[in-house]
């Protein structure tokens, strides 16, 4: 996949994504900047 080679092993909306540093969790780009965990879709 073409954005997991660029950094995003987790993707989600757009505004709310951003690629992974190394060493971090593979989710830690989800919400980046919010205390959000889940989108609460499933809820």
């Amino acid at each position: 996949n073409p954005l997991k080679d660029r950094g995003y092993p987790s993707i989600g909306c757009w505004p709310c994504t951003k690629p992974v540093a190394e060493g971090e969790d593979k989710r830690a780009g989800r919400w980046a900047g919010q205390a959000k965990t889940e989108c609460g879709l499933h809820i």
